[in-house]
């Protein structure tokens, strides 16, 4: 499935309505094949966002910094692993950083396409066959009620209200087929009606900055702190959600 996003708030609230599988989740239990072995590929990435919403488009700003001390993508392969250890055998998987989700910058019509990517660049690092891969990636999600979008994860600005987000999905791919079993958005509440950006972010307001390079350590510590809490709660959300774990 590539994720399609919105282009206004009567779109999401529709979306909301339709229960899309990004927001609910579709599979039952007795839907999923047997799975017994289990690859994880997380490819968010190092990159964290810094994304300020102004009142006029020409005051909108977004910074992009490097994190790569963070490992973001290791504490979300633990995060799916410390959810799943009791039930699937971990295998390793070879897959190129970057690989899943490439630059999404610019309008897109459509998103990534996990299958694809995986197809073509999955192996599984000790030649056996893998029953399933869980795959996360950066995707993008609405701010409501704007008509702005964030994506991955990051600290968005609007006004005198700082907030992190976390715009992942996490897709569950046949480790034969490489065809998409389900997927799911990763949030860490339930959808509002009014304000669905809500079930993806949480207040910050100590962390109200301007650039990286304005953040205190503390500050940088508690971002990072902040967005890996979130993190470590939406993969577990999912985890439900794809009826990988109960």
């Amino acid at each position: 499935m590539q994720y399609r996003p919105s282009r206004n708030a009567a779109l999401v609230i529709l979306l909301l309505l339709l229960a899309m599988p990004f927001i609910g989740g579709t599979a039952s239990a007795r839907d999923l094949p047997p799975i017994k072995t289990v690859g994880i590929v997380s490819d968010v990435g190092d990159k964290i966002r810094l994304q300020h919403i102004g009142f006029m488009v020409f005051s909108n700003k977004l910074t992009v910094g490097e994190f790569p001390d963070w490992q973001m993508d290791a504490h979300i392969k633990s995060a799916i692993e410390s959810a799943l250890k009791d039930r699937y055998e971990f295998r390793a998987v070879d897959f190129p950083k970057g690989g899943i989700a490439p630059e999404l910058g610019g309008f897109q019509f459509s998103g990534p396409s996990p299958e694809k990517n995986m197809r073509e660049h999955a192996k599984p690092a000790d030649g056996q066959p893998i029953d399933a891969y869980v795959v996360v990636w950066p995707h993008r999600r609405e701010v409501y009620p704007t008509n702005q979008q964030v994506e991955g994860l990051g600290l968005l600005t609007q006004g005198e209200r700082a907030r992190l987000y976390m715009a992942l999905a996490v897709t569950l791919v046949d480790g034969r087929t490489f065809e998409e079993i389900d997927a799911c958005g990763a949030r860490i509440r339930d959808v509002s009606m009014w304000s669905p950006d809500a079930s993806y972010m949480n207040d910050a307001p100590d962390l109200y900055a301007e650039s990286f390079e304005a953040m205190t350590p503390e500050q940088k510590q508690a971002l990072e702190q902040g967005l890996k809490s979130m993190v470590s709660e939406g993969i577990a959300y999912c985890m439900r959600d794809l009826k990988l774990a109960p």
